[in-house]
C-alpha cells in the first residue's frame, strides 16, 4: 500500500488516450506494409515513429507561449518515453 502509484508523489495513471492517438496513427500503414519484408516494415514504420515525434516536439514551440514551462517538460518527456516504449514494442515484435 505505500508503494501505490496513487500515494506516491510524482506518480500517476494515465488514460492511454496517447497510446491509442499512436496506435491510430501507425494503423494508417496497415495495408502499405502488410506484404513488406520485416526490414522494409521496420523502416518504414521507424521513419513514420521518426516523423511522429517529429511533428510533436515542433508543436512545443507554440505551446510554451501559453503554457507553464512545467507543462511543456512534462509533455515532451510523456512523448518521448511513449516514442521509446513503441519503438521498442516494434522491434520485440518484428524479432518474432
Amino acid at each position: 500500500m505505500l508503494c501505490s502509484p496513487r500515494r506516491l508523489e510524482g506518480w500517476g495513471l494515465v488514460d492511454g488516450e496517447m497510446l491509442e492517438r499512436l496506435w491510430s496513427y501507425l494503423g494508417l500503414f496497415r495495408k502499405m506494409t502488410k506484404e513488406m519484408s520485416s526490414t522494409h516494415r521496420e523502416d518504414v514504420l521507424s521513419d513514420a515513429l521518426f516523423y511522429l515525434a517529429k511533428k510533436l516536439t515542433s508543436r512545443i514551440g507554440r505551446i510554451t507561449t501559453t503554457v507553464p514551462h512545467n507543462k511543456v517538460i512534462n509533455t515532451f518527456t510523456k512523448y518521448a518515453f511513449l516514442f521509446q516504449a513503441t519503438i521498442n514494442k516494434i522491434k520485440i515484435i518484428i524479432m518474432f
